[in-house]
């Protein structure tokens, strides 16, 4: 008995093979799945939004219940670098699921601290504008100490970041791939 395995790689494993030229999460894993990049295109946008109101919002609606479509005709593709939406596509057997994330950009400066600064000073009441005086006082870091894929913690002015199936990917920018955050048992 001679058996075929499908395109998609119908391995014993579930997972379809690796593909030259394709971005990938959780690459050789479990989870492994394919990503795309996505930035907003004002034409596309307003065309759409323009057929949107034309049908009073029922074209809307079906964008609702399948993003990838709402994606696709408001976004235009492009490298995970400059992408502002990622469109994460995931195989299991013969099933596919897509799933549409925002990409969000953490600045080191635009971190709040206030709830450490009202620990420290909990007896006390300030005016807003003197809490943020006194915030500048405690040398506060300027920089993020995130995580990098084997473990080790790096120093970084701003990440983007995106959340899928409650796990956060980090955007490793000297490899440009997003990669999963890593555990403290990692390193």
């Amino acid at each position: 008995m001679v058996i075929q395995r499908s395109k998609l790689g119908d391995r014993d494993d579930c997972r379809p093979e690796l593909q030259p030229g394709m971005e990938y999460i959780n690459a050789n894993q479990d989870e492994q799945a394919e990503i795309y990049g996505y930035h907003r295109s004002r034409a596309k946008t307003g065309i759409s939004w323009f057929f949107i109101i034309l049908t009073f919002g029922l074209l809307r609606l079906v964008f609702h219940w399948v993003p990838v479509l709402m994606l696709k005709a408001t976004h235009s593709r492009c490298s995970l670098a400059q992408a502002s939406k990622v469109l994460v596509v995931e195989y299991f057997k013969k099933y596919k699921r897509n799933y549409v994330k925002n990409i969000h950009e953490i600045q080191a400066s635009s971190v709040c601290y206030e709830r450490e600064y009202s620990v420290l000073h909990s007896g006390t009441s300030n005016s807003g504008a003197e809490v943020g005086q006194q915030l500048n006082d405690f040398n506060l870091p300027t920089s993020l100490a995130v995580p990098a894929q084997d473990g080790s913690i790096k120093e970084m002015d701003s990440v983007r970041v995106f959340s899928c199936k409650k796990i956060i990917y980090l955007w490793d920018s000297e490899t440009e791939t997003f990669y999963k955050l890593p555990g403290l048992d990692a390193g």
